[in-house]
């Protein structure tokens, strides 16, 4: 018990800091069953790393998940005048995107770009599946 709330008190200290200086998307939808409670998504550059960047996302559900998580998660530029899709993260390469029989789940992703100084966001593909079936809901960062 002890271990969870310390885990818990962490993890909301590391969201803290990464809403201090970015804010919330707030572009989600969700679509399926209503198992996902609250979810976020924030992009931030590193001040050490010049081109790094990080995307940290939470999922909550409304109880315990078989699997929680994201399924995918893509990083977009602006170049040339338009977005396009730079990297993709999928579940299936870094399982750690996704977690079991637990309520909650937060991850961070660290990606370094192939361009400085150009608009980044990335695209979360939040993922839920319980004893109702599949929720599924899409939700962009901020743009850094």
């Amino acid at each position: 018990m002890k271990r969870k709330t310390t885990v818990t008190v962490s993890l909301l200290i590391i969201l803290a800091i990464f809403c201090s200086f970015t804010s919330y998307a707030t572009d989600a939808q969700i679509q399926g069953s209503p198992q996902i409670a609250s979810t976020f998504a924030v992009a931030a550059w590193s001040n050490t790393i010049p081109g790094r960047m990080c995307v940290a996302y939470g999922i909550t559900a409304s109880k315990t998940m078989d699997t929680i998580g994201a399924s995918k998660v893509e990083i977009y530029r602006y170049l040339n005048g338009q977005w396009e899709v730079e990297e993709t993260f999928y579940w299936m390469d870094y399982p750690d995107m996704q977690d079991s029989n637990v309520g909650i789940c937060q991850v961070s992703i660290e990606y370094s770009t192939e361009y400085l100084k150009i608009p980044y966001y990335a695209k979360v593909y939040f993922y839920a599946e319980g004893s109702y079936g599949i929720s599924t809901l899409v939700q962009h960062t901020n743009v850094i």
